[in-house]
């Protein structure tokens, strides 16, 4: 039970550290433009979502398709 605040700080931390991220490091120049004629499918996308009015947390694993021509 002590320990209960710093198990909760530390989970605070980790939950809001997008706060503090920067997009360019996170992409990592990971966009490019692309010429073709086909479609992307991108699987396996994890969301995390945090509420902080009730402290609740939410966990997504998604697909996303975008034509190329779009």
């Amino acid at each position: 039970m002590r320990d209960t605040p710093k198990r909760v700080v530390k989970a605070l931390q980790f939950l809001t550290k997008g706060y503090n991220e920067s997009l360019d490091e996170l992409l990592n120049g990971a966009v490019f433009s692309e010429d073709a004629n086909e479609m992307v499918l991108v699987r396996d996308i994890d969301i995390l979502s945090f509420v902080r009015t009730s402290y609740t947390t939410y966990h997504w694993t998604r697909a996303c398709g975008v034509h190329s021509q779009w």
